[in-house]
């Protein structure tokens, strides 16, 4: 899998931003912390997140990688 992903669903809480997500090449669906990404933008790519929290987020996806 290469690690990006489409947004299906996104919502905003106290905690940030959080999105339902499909990763490509995979059969289910997770939620993530959508993290720098604008509300316009429906990609992104799976990140550690930064925040010495034990958690993976969805980061912008600045270019398309292959798979």
């Amino acid at each position: 899998m290469p690690g990006t992903a489409q947004i299906l669903f996104r919502t905003t809480g106290l905690d940030g931003d959080f999105g339902l997500v499909h990763f490509d090449g995979a059969t289910t669906k997770t939620t993530l912390r959508l993290q720098a990404i604008p509300a316009t933008e429906m990609r992104g790519v799976i990140a550690a997140s930064g925040d010495d929290l034990p958690m993976l987020c969805l980061t912008a996806l600045t270019e398309e990688r292959d798979g």
